[in-house]
């Protein structure tokens, strides 16, 4: 079975596909009450979406990111013609393959955050480990630079890769947004499993939709501009390490 790649160029975007479709409502509106999940129905999560995370953005506090050589001032844009093609969407099908490069103003990052996790990880360790990478994008908003934030999902066993793009880089820094998105367990286990539940060949495996994986080195090859965090693999703070780790790379590029 190929992997099957999924591209979203926003939140409205993805929610509009997920709202409309057709197939039954399975594993994405279960009501648990042990924390695992923190809303209640897939509703209320596709609700949190639109309007965001307050409580959590109160809590945020920019940090101060010193990158080496950080940023570039030009961005590529994708559409059915222009300046190259990019192998890797001409692969898998996608229509948008030709690339043009543009300048901007402002210094631009792209940042991946890896948001594939196990079912084992709780619903406060994937606040935490949020709340630390947004306080790093907001730092570097407050300095600066323009950042480019995408959620990627990896899924082993059904076959499926998620880019969803939560900020452009010329989008205006909704803390109440991306505090909902990097912050909450509902993405995962509503919202993507609600995708999944719409796609062609995808099955339940035990229980779930698939283990987390991170991306492959051929995958990160092909990114070479983009500062991407790996998944969240325990509930030991593990992430900490994990985020020094990427940012000291950078900084040594």
């Amino acid at each position: 079975m190929d992997r099957i790649i999924h591209r979203f160029n926003s939140p409205e975007e993805f929610l509009h596909h997920i709202e409309n479709i057709k197939e039954p409502i399975r594993n994405s509106d279960y009501s648990r009450s042990d924390g695992w999940v923190d809303t209640d129905s897939l509703s209320e999560a596709i609700c949190k979406a639109k309007t965001g995370d307050p409580e959590v953005a109160k809590l945020i506090s920019p940090k101060d990111v010193e990158l080496a050589s950080c940023g570039n001032a030009s961005r590529t844009c994708f559409d059915v013609a222009g300046d190259y093609v990019d192998i890797g969407r001409y692969l898998t099908g996608e229509p948008e393959c030709m690339g043009t490069t543009k300048k901007t103003g402002k210094p631009i990052i792209n940042i991946m955050i890896n948001a594939s996790i196990l079912s084992d990880i709780s619903s406060e360790s994937i606040q935490e480990r949020g709340r630390a990478v947004l306080e790093i994008m907001s730092g570097l908003e407050t300095n600066g630079y323009n950042v480019e934030i995408t959620l990627v999902f990896s899924i082993e066993n059904n076959m499926h890769t998620v880019y969803l793009k939560i900020k452009d880089s010329k989008d205006y820094f909704n803390l109440h947004s991306l505090a909902f998105w990097l912050t909450s367990s509902s993405v995962n286990r509503r919202l993507k499993f609600r995708l999944i539940e719409g796609c062609k060949g995808a099955k339940k495996i035990t229980g779930g939709y698939g283990a987390s994986s991170d991306l492959s080195k051929a995958e990160l090859d092909s990114m070479p501009d983009c500062i991407y965090f790996p998944r969240l693999k325990d509930n030991n703070g593990g992430y900490k390490i994990a985020i020094a780790e990427v940012l000291e790379n950078y900084k040594q590029q």
